[in-house]
């Protein structure tokens, strides 16, 4: 059909309806113009200009009325700049809403999944990671909690790199910004997104694990938005991008899509963290009374140790662990690489 062309060629298209249709019109779209008795159709593509400065087509727009006037030069290109300025947000309104029925399909399966609630938030995060840095067009993307003692930002996932193919440091699952640091410090403590044109210029505070690789980085920009529930903060979403060209920076569009998917992701990710919560200290007891009943049937110093590790390592999800006397020797290893101590 008549949009299908659109779509191919990026040149709108009109024309005049008899009764029996328009034969450069589909049959779908004659049948629908048809019935609402429309005269006269034009058919705009929706197009707006990408990252790289590609020009890219989201959609069409059909315009009708049931006036027999045609429509003129003028009004064909008013309607061609009309969807250039509506195309971006046709485009946002159809990934937030794809993202909304996924996050919801997915919370459905948990529910009923019978699994674990670390791995239940662990998945949700994931998820939140991956789609919020697809939907704001990022090289990476991260979730983070907030501990509401400290003030301090838990790293709940990652999805992507800020540049892909190198190995860098990252703000990997379970590392912590001081209360304050980084993008996502400062978006809680303002309350609303923060957007850091160049990370590394010291418009945010560094935070200690990335001192060191930060300056080495290329120039990239990175945008925070808080999670609210109600009036509580209970976490921050960071996504960056690498500033190769102008115009990269995330503009006022890019905030209010944020701003709808903090909406959607922020009770998800309570409920999430919540469940996981109210099941880790049933989860503690349980393994501390399996502990303590293991270490009634060996009193040899090695058992114990050994005992001691696994439990702990199962408690905290832990990939390594050791055990140390008071004069600092080691009494116990996890054969387990033990990364960073």
């Amino acid at each position: 059909g008549v949009g299908g062309a659109v779509l191919l060629t990026g040149q709108p298209w009109r024309g005049a309806l008899t009764d029996g249709g328009d034969s450069a019109l589909s049959t779908q779209e004659n049948a629908l113009l048809c019935e609402e008795g429309v005269k006269q159709v034009m058919v705009v593509p929706l197009r707006y200009t990408g990252l790289r400065g590609e020009t890219r087509t989201e959609g069409v727009a059909y315009v009708a009325t049931r006036r027999r006037v045609a429509w003129t030069d003028k009004t064909v290109v008013t309607a061609r700049r009309v969807g250039e300025l509506v195309a971006r947000a046709v485009r946002d309104a159809q990934r937030v809403f794809e993202v909304t029925e996924r996050w919801q399909q997915m919370w459905a399966q948990l529910a009923t999944s019978g699994e674990p609630a670390d791995r239940q938030l662990d998945r949700v995060a994931r998820q939140i990671a991956a789609d919020v840095r697809a939907v704001l067009r990022s090289g990476i993307g991260i979730v983070f909690r907030l501990d509401s003692a400290s003030g301090a930002l838990h790293s709940l996932a990652q999805d992507g790199e800020v540049i892909p193919g190198e190995v860098v440091p990252a703000i990997r699952r379970g590392q912590v910004l001081p209360p304050g640091c980084g993008c996502a410090g400062r978006a809680v403590a303002l309350r609303r997104p923060f957007i850091a044109p160049d990370y590394a210029s010291g418009c945010v505070v560094i935070p200690p694990i990335m001192a060191e690789v930060v300056p080495k980085l290329p120039t990239h920009t990175t945008m925070s938005f808080p999670l609210l529930v109600g009036h509580d903060v209970i976490g921050a979403v960071t996504v960056g991008r690498l500033k190769t060209m102008p115009g990269v920076d995330y503009s006022i569009e890019d905030v209010r899509v944020a701003t709808q998917l903090s909406r959607i992701a922020a009770p998800m990710l309570a409920r999430a963290q919540r469940a996981a919560d109210h099941a880790r200290p049933e989860q503690g007891a349980s393994e501390l009374s399996r502990l303590a009943g293991s270490l009634t049937q060996s009193l040899s110093v090695s058992a114990v140790c050994e005992q001691l590790v696994h439990s702990v390592l199962a408690l905290v999800h832990g990939t390594g662990a050791v055990i140390w006397n008071s004069k600092g020797e080691s009494m116990f290893a996890e054969v387990r690489q033990a990364g960073i101590l």
